[in-house]
């Protein structure tokens, strides 16, 4: 991609030069000395000779040596003829030496020339005299005296030594060419080497490589593999770069290659470059100056990079804009440095002024006895066990209290595969742990009672049995101290029925105190309840209360316990209470809930009924009996609705992802599963087809055959399509009334027709009849298969792929139904 330069020239030496003119300086003396002023050829070759030597010094400046000297020595000998006629006349003997002086010349140069320019001298020579004996010319001859000879003697001597000088710098400004066509070939071999090594780089760089000219035109292009170019570079050649250039670019490109030339060093922009196979991309672009004629172009691809910044600040945007607007606790954790982040909702969850800016701190808020396993977990998703982490465990509040939290995270990797981030949400679960807990308790406590009710109706008319069943349980369920006041046979009077607390002693007071006696029924918290007939609560009661509002009988038992809360309810018998059940808190300061008096009050109306049966039992078994009879029944139906909703369920599932004719998966759950497969198709980068098949001619079918018999041959033909396409992954779909779809992950386009070939020979085999198909004598479907490799950059949607199969499926059924139209969407697109 560097031009070369051009091989340099030999010059005619000054040397050389100033011998002619001493040549002619010599002459020009003799001449006046012999007194030969006169004769006019002399003055003519003087003249032609300083002439002739000007203007041949003067452009041999890339002209070649040899024909320099050889004008050189041709002037000389001129001279000598001219001065040598003038002098001694045409019949001097010294011409003959003359010619041979000139012949020699030319041979010593080393040049066949040398004797045609020999001849050509003594062809002159004898050209004079026979002009001269015709009467042309008329030279006189003379005979000068042998000073003379002398003189024209010592001339030719001096005119030897002087060719013999300029021969002499001929051979050494030949010798000096060679040595410069020598070191020419060893910088030319250099050269090439370094043209070679730097073609090698430039072929191995991924990048785009112009050597263009200051207007644009590529003059030499280096393009990478992973330019992905679909042309041979040398294509490009002679073409101008603005033709693959944006309006934009085209003046950012070419201000850059201006700028370039003038002296201000690289330059780098981004420009937009139409790339012939993969559309408008984005390339970064560098240009610096070669020489005066040409500037070097680097382009890079950085379209994936640029997407990958645009995502990343989005990724960035989007989690600034969750962790504002949500009500998690959001983190983020560099596993280079051990720093933590944390949104607003640290302080707002847990209470603390200041976050944990550290992993140790972080540490320090787990509750101590999930420290040690929250940190293995991490560890191991860390290095690699796990794409996700999450944890449930207690994170210390600011009051000093533990919240329930559900944590979860995402490791983010660098390049080369290390942990680099950790990015988290934190959420406060004990809200619902506590409602978790109290629905553990209530179905606890539903278990309870269903066991006390299965009590109640093993110990049959055994009222005693019937109440300590009830105060053990209310006690086991509620707390603390458990008392059942019945009314007693004798009008205005209640009794003590049962009494229960773990504590044996606190039993044995409370009996104590009211076990043998006859109570009023309009004292105390009992005589409400008798009176209302509605539950009474008292939470948070003081012992001035406990006092007036409990029978007097009791003060005894609140002088030696405290009281912290109390619940009496009614036990009821056709809406008429006939005893009260009172439950104490003694051991600690928790009020009575709703749940429990709903509990208590449960307890107490199953007691009492319990107790009404055992009075009636011996009046009426038969009604005892289909009471048992009705609660089992009661069961049973709850247990068979239960049974009827959990079969609605799975029957709604499966016909919102189902077809109820065919059993396939109907058209929602086709869209649902390409929409997936070209996603997953996408990040993996493999074939994903889509075979969209018609029946041939149903509407016929239908009309002949009767819709029954059409539905039938719509389920075979279901179950044929259905024990082909098995593989994890395929889905088989009734797309509409008789059109089917299968969508094959990793199924290239040659898997894709040989499937599409079993498949027609399966249905073939099938043998369905169709006398009044115009295909054939069976059922026949026409096919419309399309495959696409799907890229990551690829806009391939599921609407192109559904509408590139439906194409091909109109043209198998234009070709004449009961065949198969293939396509390769990639193919379709360009």
């Amino acid at each position: 991609m560097i031009p070369s330069t051009p091989a340099p020239q030999p010059r005619l030496s000054p040397w050389m030069l100033v011998l002619l003119f001493e040549v002619i300086a010599a002459l020009g003396a003799l001449q006046f000395i012999y007194d030969s002023y006169t004769s006019w050829l002399w003055f003519a070759g003087m003249l032609l000779l300083g002439a002739l030597c000007g203007v041949v010094y003067l452009p041999s400046k890339g002209k070649s040596l040899y024909w320099t000297t050889i004008t050189a020595l041709g002037g000389m000998g001129l001279m000598l003829l001219v001065f040598m006629v003038s002098i001694t006349g045409v019949f001097s003997p010294l011409l003959g030496a003359w010619v041979l002086l000139v012949a020699a010349a030319f041979i010593l140069l080393g040049r066949r020339q040398g004797w045609a320019y020999g001849g050509l001298a003594l062809a002159a020579v004898l050209v004079v005299l026979t002009l001269q004996q015709t009467g042309v010319l008329h030279f006189e001859f003379r005979h000068p005296p042998p000073s003379i000879w002398l003189t024209e003697i010592l001339i030719l001597l001096t005119a030897v030594l002087l060719q013999r000088a300029m021969l002499l710098l001929f051979n050494r400004s030949e010798a000096a060419v060679k040595e410069a066509a020598q070191q020419k070939e060893k910088t030319h071999r250099a050269f090439e080497t370094s043209e070679a090594r730097n073609r090698a780089i430039l072929e191995a760089l991924p990048d785009i490589v112009f050597r263009l000219s200051p207007d644009g035109m590529i003059l030499d292009v280096s393009i990478g593999e992973q330019a992905n170019w679909p042309t041979r570079p040398e294509a490009l050649l002679r073409k101008r770069v603005q033709e693959f250039l944006t309006s934009r670019s085209t003046d950012q490109t070419m201000q850059a290659i201006s700028w370039s030339l003038s002296g201000y060093g690289m330059q780098t922009f981004e420009m937009e470059f139409r790339h012939p196979s993969q559309g408008l991309r984005i390339f970064e672009s560098r240009v610096v100056s070669l020489n005066e004629d040409s500037v070097i172009m680097f382009l890079r691809d950085i379209t994936v990079r640029m997407q990958a910044e645009k995502d990343l600040r989005e990724s960035y945007e989007r989690f600034e804009i969750v962790s504002k607007v949500t009500s998690d606790v959001m983190w983020d954790w560099d596993l280079q440095t051990d720093r933590l982040w944390w949104n607003e909702n640290y302080s707002v969850v847990f209470g603390h002024g200041a976050a944990p800016d550290h992993i140790d701190q972080w540490d320090d808020h787990i509750h101590p006895d999930e420290r040690a396993e929250v940190g293995r977990s991490l560890r191991f998703v860390i290095a690699g066990g796990s794409p996700v982490w999450s944890h449930n465990y207690r994170f210390l509040k600011s009051d000093g209290s533990y919240a329930d939290v559900y944590d979860r995270g995402v490791v983010l990797r660098d390049a080369q595969g290390n942990p680099a981030r950790m990015i988290g949400a934190m959420m406060d679960i004990s809200e619902q742990k506590r409602v978790e807990q109290e629905r553990t308790e209530r179905l606890y406590r539903m278990e309870i009672l269903d066991t006390v009710s299965r009590e109640l109706a093993d110990v049959g008319l055994n009222n005693d049995a019937v109440l300590q069943a009830i105060v053990k349980n209310s006690v086991r369920l509620i707390g603390d101290l458990c008392m059942v006041v019945l009314l007693s046979d004798q009008p205005g009077h209640t009794r003590l029925a049962a009494v229960h607390h773990p504590d044996e002693k606190i039993r044995d007071q409370i009996e104590f105190l009211l076990g043998n006696r006859l109570l009023s029924v309009n004292t105390g918290l009992s005589g409400e309840v008798f009176r209302s007939g509605a539950a009474v609560v008292l939470n948070g009661i003081s012992g001035r209360e406990s006092r007036y509002r409990f029978k007097k009988e009791l003060s005894p038992f609140f002088d030696s316990h405290e009281v912290y809360a109390s619940i009496s309810v009614p036990m009821l018998v056709q809406n008429r209470p006939i005893g009260v059940i009172t439950l104490l808190r003694l051991e600690q300061d928790r009020p009575y809930s709703t749940e429990d008096q709903t509990l208590l009050q449960n307890m107490a109306d199953r007691a009492g009924l319990t107790l009404s049966n055992a009075r009636l039992y011996a009046e009426n078994a038969d009604q005892a009996e289909q009471l048992r009879e009705a609660n089992a029944v009661l069961e049973q139906r709850i247990l068979e609705r239960t049974r009827e909703l959990a079969e609605a369920n799975e029957m709604l599932t499966r016909l919102a992802t189902q077809d109820g004719l065919t059993g396939l998966s109907n058209r929602r759950h086709f869209d649902e599963m390409i929409a997936l497969e070209i996603r997953r198709a996408k990040r993996t980068s493999q074939y994903l087809t889509l075979i969209l098949c018609d029946i041939d001619h149903f509407k016929l079918y239908n009309d002949n055959y009767g819709h029954p018999e059409g539905d039938q041959c719509l389920r075979q033909v279901a179950t044929t399509l259905k024990a082909m396409f098995r593989r994890a992954g395929d889905v088989v779909a009734r797309y509409g009334g008789e059109e089917f779809a299968m969508v094959l992950p990793n199924t290239g386009p040659e898997q894709a027709e040989l499937l599409v070939q079993r498949m027609q020979n399966e249905l073939y085999n099938l043998n369905l009849p169709h006398a009044f198909s115009k295909v054939s004598d069976r059922v026949t479907l026409s096919i419309g298969v399309v495959s696409s490799q799907v890229q990551d950059h690829d806009a391939v949607t599921p609407q192109m792929l559904i509408k590139a199969s439906d194409e091909a499926l109109y043209e198998s059924k234009h070709a004449g139904r009961n065949r198969a139209t293939f396509r390769v969407l990639q193919e379709e697109l360009s």
